[in-house]
């Protein structure tokens, strides 16, 4: 299975046909408009199924599959947690999915709020055999303080105490708030760059064979102010 997420900044209908050639199954777009429009993207494959949820009709997160992979809300989905949907993924590697994009309410000015708040609510949904948590976080260990309620890294051992780890971490061995890779580049600048998106995937997913890289900063840039991590996964024996 191909895996994806890109905070795409925007109009995603006009940038699929940059993502898309990648062969992805399932992808995961922070930003991204309503996906009325993307069965015409000229030159992309079928659309097999699309989900997304906002506040405006021109942003707000949504998840695509393509081929073989198809998409339902999960029955527990709380609106309450509206940029943090559960999503059963449907196909020869099915998986429950959570597509995240940390945008706090009037009432949150931290992102990792909101994170903490979904991950409290749908702690029990953690013990399905594989789980994907992935796109935009809005979050690194770097900025962490003290002994505070908002750490990011609290919330990364809750969820590696429930089996689930960083992709990136898992395959290039960084360790947590030192990341060599950006996935993001403030105001688009090369120089002010931040590891701020993740793919935490269950042990199973990622003992199957697993893969990930981050997109260049030369090749994406002029897209979005994102780089998209592009995911691989082998067929674990009990997928299905």
């Amino acid at each position: 299975m191909r895996f994806a997420t890109w905070n795409c900044k925007g109009a995603l209908r006009r940038k699929l046909e940059r993502i898309l050639p990648e062969g992805i199954d399932v992808l995961v777009a922070p930003e991204a408009e309503q996906p009325l429009a993307f069965n015409n993207v000229i030159g992309a494959p079928p659309l097999r199924s699309s989900l997304w949820t906002g506040d405006s009709q021109t942003k707000g997160i949504a998840i695509l599959s393509f081929g073989d992979y198809s998409l339902t809300v999960h029955h527990d989905f709380d609106p309450a947690h509206k940029y943090i949907l559960p999503v059963e993924v449907h196909g020869p590697t099915s998986f429950l999915l959570f597509a995240v994009w940390t945008v706090p309410g009037p009432c949150r000015n931290w992102y990792i709020e909101p994170l903490i708040s979904a991950l409290g609510a749908y702690r029990h949904l953690l013990d399905h055999p594989r789980v994907i948590w992935a796109g935009d976080f809005n979050q690194n260990a770097v900025w962490d303080e003290g002994d505070s309620p908002y750490n990011f890294r609290p919330f990364v051992e809750e969820l590696n105490a429930a089996g689930l780890r960083s992709l990136y971490h898992a395959t290039t061995g960084s360790e947590l708030g030192r990341e060599p890779d950006p996935t993001f580049h403030l105001h688009h600048h090369e120089n002010k760059g931040h590891h701020i998106d993740y793919v935490f995937a269950s042990d199973p997913l990622i003992e199957a064979g697993a893969g990930l890289r981050v997109g260049k900063y030369a090749d994406w840039h002029s897209h979005s102010d994102h780089m998209p991590l592009l995911c691989t996964f082998d067929h674990p024996a009990d997928a299905g």
